[in-house]
């Protein structure tokens, strides 16, 4: 309740600010037209407002009131910033007041403009993101192991039943051997998350779906028996050996522990006793990599950050979590920060793609190499 409350007294001071300098600048003097803008600016509040309130709830108009508050979010901040920028700029028209309008205005369009590419980035098919590593403890017979990570679907109203299908086509089409889902998984819950699970149980490949918590998992009623119903191993601060050299550890998510003031050394938890072999290292958040690497833990698979998500975001998240997103080799050990497969909150994404990451496994002696390609939806 309290962060509600904090987050729509933010949503609103920011729609206020827009108001106002669309009415500054556009002067729209006349009693009529300042009357139409700000009853259109209260009414979309309103809408805004009843739709977050409501977006736990599931009725008849869910869906839509879902995608019109998480949307509309999204605008509000490509609206807001440009419009602040300026504003900053001219110090609120103590300096460059001859220009100031003409900026402005300028920052209204450009705001539009990004509104209209972040939707469309947004709405695109995940890009393929492969690499090829070596691991010096992979066995010679297990060459080649493809591994295909997904992270972040954040499933429900927004990203449907429909959507899944086509993200488990493209899983498909990599001929994996094994598949990760590295949290947020799924939004919902009850007979909403059944059409999920059922597709997800189509997904049939020779080593396993493995996965782990994410923080909103934890959110609203528990989702964690999902992962059983739906065919996805969980891994909770521990390991299990897929085959003869081959060991894949998970821990549950590091922020929901931090918050509870639980977070202890899970990753050296979830490692400990394991036998020899090549180690995959499942953690929705980045953190506690130095621990995964001190005990040896060969690749090591997150997400959590979107990288932000929509630009300039990754600025911000990147202070709170200095692995943001891509390949960072750390001495023999490989760690791989998805930017995530879904989007929470605005169907946006302002120059961060969504990804799928593609991982072949090597025993033998080769570069690390990485590719990035367009996945048609």
């Amino acid at each position: 309740m309290i962060f509600s409350l904090i987050f729509l007294t933010v949503c609103t001071l920011m729609q206020l600010y827009i108001s106002w300098r669309i009415h500054t600048t556009l002067r729209l003097w006349q009693n009529n037209h300042q009357r139409w803008l700000w009853w259109s600016s209260g009414a979309l509040w309103g809408l805004f407002a009843l739709c977050w309130l409501l977006h736990s709830q599931v009725f008849i108009l869910h869906h839509w009131s879902e995608w019109f508050w998480s949307q509309w979010l999204g605008m509000l901040f490509l609206l807001f910033m440009p419009l602040l920028l300026v504003d900053l700029a001219t110090l609120f028209g103590l300096v460059l007041r001859r220009v100031q309008r003409l900026m402005l205005t300028a920052a209204l369009l450009v705001s539009l403009v990004l509104c209209v590419i972040a939707t469309i980035q947004g709405t695109r098919a995940p890009v393929i993101t492969r690499y090829d590593v070596t691991v010096t403890t992979l066995p010679e017979h297990l060459d080649g192991l493809t591994l295909v990570a997904a992270s972040d679907l954040h499933l429900g109203p927004i990203l449907d039943n429909h959507w899944l299908e086509q993200r488990l086509k493209q899983i498909r089409g990599l001929s994996p051997d094994i598949v990760v889902l590295v949290g947020d998984i799924f939004e919902t819950n009850g007979d909403e998350a059944e059409e999920f699970i059922d597709r997800f149980k189509t997904l049939q490949v020779p080593l396993g779906v493995w996965g782990v918590s994410g923080n909103h998992e934890y959110y609203g009623r528990n989702k964690l028996p999902l992962f059983e119903k739906a065919g996805i191993q969980r891994l909770q601060n521990n390991w299990q050996q897929i085959v003869p050299g081959l060991i894949i550890a998970g821990v549950d998510d590091l922020t929901v522990a931090h918050r509870r003031g639980q977070l202890d050394n899970f990753v050296e938890s979830a490692l400990n006793g394991r036998p020899h072999g090549a180690t995959i290292l499942l953690s929705h958040t980045p953190w506690q990599i130095d621990q995964a690497v001190a005990n040896n833990a060969d690749i090591i698979i997150s997400g959590h950050t979107h990288n932000g998500q929509i630009w300039p975001f990754n600025y911000l998240v990147e202070r709170q979590y200095p692995y943001i997103q891509g390949h960072y080799p750390l001495g023999s050990s490989h760690l791989f920060v998805g930017r995530g497969t879904g989007t929470w909150g605005p169907r946006m994404r302002l120059w961060q793609p969504a990804e799928i990451l593609h991982i072949v496994l090597h025993a033998a002696k080769n570069e690390t190499v990485a590719d990035t390609e367009s996945t048609p939806r």
